[in-house]
C-alpha cells in the first residue's frame, strides 16, 4: 500500500504537468484503476472479467486468438489432433493457407529457415522456401508470388 502522503502523478487531463496542485494524488490515481480492474470491488465498476464475461457470451470457445488462456499456438494443436484424428479415421482433410506475409516480414528469412529445419519441416519445402526469398529484389523485403 502507498503512503497517505503520495506524490501527484502525471495527468494530461489535468492540464499542464508542471502545475502539481491541479493533479490527482498517485494513491487515487492507483486506487481508481485497482477498483477498475478489481473483479472482488463491490461498487459495480468495470474490470477486465465484464469484459471477458461479454466476450464469453459472443465468441465461440473455438476462438483461441484475443482471448483468455488461448494462443494462435494452442488453436494450432486443436486443429492437429482434429486432422490427424480425421486422417486415421479415413477421410479426407483440406487445408488452406491463409495470408501470412505480415508475420514472415517481421522475421529474418535466415532465422525462419533454421527454425523450419528445426521442427524437422520436410527440405524439399524449406528449400522452395529459400530458394523463393532469393526471388525478391533488393530494396524489398516482402513475399511476393512466384
Amino acid at each position: 500500500m502507498l503512503p497517505a502522503e503520495a506524490p501527484p502523478c502525471p495527468s494530461a487531463e489535468l492540464g499542464e504537468k508542471k502545475l502539481a496542485n491541479r493533479q490527482k494524488p498517485c494513491t487515487e490515481v492507483r486506487e481508481a484503476k485497482d477498483q477498475c480492474l478489481d473483479p472482488r470491488q463491490g461498487n459495480g465498476a468495470p474490470h477486465s472479467g465484464d469484459i471477458s464475461i461479454h466476450l464469453d457470451e459472443k465468441i465461440r470457445s473455438s476462438q483461441h486468438g484475443f482471448t483468455k488462456s488461448k494462443s494462435c499456438f494452442t488453436n494450432l494443436i486443436v486443429f492437429y489432433n482434429e486432422a490427424i484424428t480425421w486422417v486415421e479415421e479415413g477421410g479426407a482433410v483440406d487445408i488452406v493457407h491463409l495470408d501470412f506475409s505480415k508475420a514472415f516480414d517481421t522475421v529474418s528469412h535466415s532465422i525462419l529457415i533454421g527454425k523450419l529445419r528445426e521442427c524437422a519441416v520436410d527440405e524439399g519445402t524449406v528449400r522452395w522456401m529459400e530458394l523463393d526469398e532469393q526471388q525478391i529484389p533488393e530494396g524489398r523485403n516482402e513475399w511476393h508470388r512466384v
